[in-house]
């Protein structure tokens, strides 16, 4: 895939990654500048995350579709945004994901803070 295999590196590259985003994000929207949620910039958070995980990703893999992580829906690019801005640990990734609840449950704490 475009991210590679997974290895110890992504776990530390997904999370300085979505910690900036969100920290930009809010920085923009305090300047009156937007947010970060446009789809190249969530498209890429979702991409690392997932390539954190270690779980292959599904076809089709865009953000203006639901898309897979093995079979756990992150869905539209609004609900993608809330994940990466709002999950800043295991039991929040948790309710804001949907999909079976033992990979849920198998993804979260690999993606978040337990």
């Amino acid at each position: 895939g475009a991210f590679g295999a997974s290895s110890p590196m992504w776990q530390s590259v997904a999370r300085e990654y979505v910690e900036r985003w969100v920290h930009h994000s809010q920085i923009r929207r305090a300047l009156g500048l937007g947010s970060l949620a446009d789809d190249p910039f969530v498209a890429v958070g979702a991409g690392v995350v997932a390539a954190a995980s270690g779980l292959p990703l599904g076809e089709p893999t865009t953000v203006e579709a639901a898309w897979l992580l093995g079979e756990v829906t992150f869905g539209p690019v609004g609900r993608t945004a809330d994940l990466l801005t709002r999950a800043h640990d295991a039991a929040t990734a948790q309710e804001l994901l949907s999909g079976p609840a033992d990979q849920i449950e198998t993804l979260a704490p690999y993606v978040f803070r337990p």
